[in-house]
């Protein structure tokens, strides 16, 4: 099979479709530690051990790529054609598996829409199958959502990874089905396209300020181009924290902590009472949840935003500016590319992933390790150092003591002084 069909290397949204080979081999390694996937009974991911004797078996019998995300340039995964049968003509699409930090992306579907256009459009094929563990619910739904029908059940198809017996469900898809499911497909570009914002804006802490559809092209693959680069924001790592709190508070309907964010950052005034910010933000933002982007107006949101911001003395931030300017031209684009867009639902797990990578465990380590220089400086000199705060608090606790004696004294030599004048005076004058 693989002597017949020499796969090309595909690309679409950002992610890169290359023929499978051995030097694959490391990426693969990494992308299958990513979250341990290979401890999944439900997947095909093989034990980091055995990633070349699992590149080797997909050589010999499927045509299998790995899967690149270009913006991480780095390998996330692997997918294969498989059951190819040319008489007339069909194939499957499997052995899919992505590593954890790429699960839940725009990676799954960006492939399987090269992989379905691929079959169609090139390889003439009639129909594409799908096969999966009935215990994988998550691939059954992803595969439910490119628009496939479910054809069955296998019972008793094959033996899992660790053994046991599992049920097989089958999926397909025809030629003339894809043209409709793939229009539904690449709406989910707009989804993408606010990822896109909230990856340079959280990750780069930077980004192009003017996102008008005349500066985005789409290429032929459908991956986003942007132009002209004359306007861009820049913001600090304290800019994007206190960014990132205040989006998740929106996304949760936190509007509490909206207005003690803004006050702890200094937006607005000390004396600021948090409760009252909190009521005017929510009368302003509360009627935007659960909506489609064609049913919201940013720049009417905005308009009232700044008026909250007039009234309760915001100190309006340069980069939050064009960061709003920036919102209002992502509103336009999206509603040309997908109008039942949800903006919150699409942003929100992305801000999640983002600041759990700030504060969570791996920012710990990553801060730890960072500090580790001066950790090892510091460590050897800490008794010393210790034994020195001790004695200056006894010191001055010392000290503290015998001011006290003194002032003591002074009182008492005061009221002798007192007393001998008194007694001089009852003497001169007895």
């Amino acid at each position: 099979m693989s002597e017949r069909i020499i796969l090309p290397v595909l690309s679409l949204g950002g992610v890169r479709l290359e023929p499978l080979d051995v030097h694959h081999e490391t990426g693969l390694r990494e992308a299958v530690c990513d979250g341990e996937v290979w401890k999944l009974r439900v997947t095909s991911a093989p034990h980091p051990d055995r990633v070349a004797d699992y590149i080797g078996t997909a050589l010999a019998t499927r045509l299998a790529f790995a899967v690149v995300d270009e913006e991480a340039d780095r390998v996330v995964g692997t997918t294969a054609y498989y059951h190819f049968e040319p008489q007339i003509p069909r194939l499957d699409i499997g052995f899919t598996w992505y590593a954890a930090s790429a699960q839940r992306t725009r990676i799954n579907t960006c492939c399987k829409i090269m992989l379905l256009d691929y079959a169609f459009d090139v390889l003439s094929c009639c129909c594409v199958g799908w096969r999966t563990d009935i215990l994988n619910r998550d691939s059954q739904r992803a595969i439910e959502r490119l628009g496939a029908e479910k054809d069955g059940v296998l019972r008793m198809h094959m033996l899992r990874k660790d053994g046991s017996v599992r049920d097989t469900v089958v999926y397909s898809m025809l030629r003339e089905d894809w043209c409709k499911n793939r229009e539904i497909l690449t709406g989910r570009l707009a989804e993408y396209g606010v990822e896109t914002f909230f990856t340079q804006v959280f990750r780069d802490g930077f980004f192009h300020a003017d996102m008008h559809p005349g500066n985005i092209l789409v290429s032929a693959d459908n991956r986003y181009i942007a132009l002209d680069f004359g306007i861009v924001g820049s913001l600090t790592d304290y800019d994007k924290r206190y960014l990132a709190i205040n989006f998740l508070a929106f996304f949760n309907r936190d509007y509490h902590r909206v207005a003690t964010a803004h006050i702890e950052s200094g937006w607005v005034p000390p004396e600021t009472r948090a409760e009252e910010l909190e009521a005017a933000v929510r009368a302003v933002c509360e009627p935007v949840f659960n909506k489609p982007i064609s049913e919201i107006s940013f720049g009417l949101v905005l308009m009232r935003l700044f008026e909250v911001s007039r009234r309760f003395n915001v100190e309006i931030q340069p980069q939050l500016v064009l960061l709003q300017k920036t919102l209002l031209n992502i509103e336009g684009l999206g509603r040309q590319l997908e109008p039942d867009l949800d903006l919150w639902a699409t942003a929100k797990p992305f801000l999640v992933r983002w600041m759990n990578e700030q504060v969570g465990p791996k920012a710990f380590w990553r801060n730890l390790k960072n500090e580790a220089p001066d950790w090892a400086e510091m460590l050897p000199t800490l008794p010393r150092k210790l034994n020195a705060l001790v004695d200056e608090a006894r010191q001055k606790e010392m000290r503290d003591a015998y001011v006290h004696l003194v002032k003591i004294q002074q009182r008492q030599s005061l009221w002798l002084a007192v007393i001998a004048v008194a007694l001089v005076l009852i003497l001169l004058f007895k």
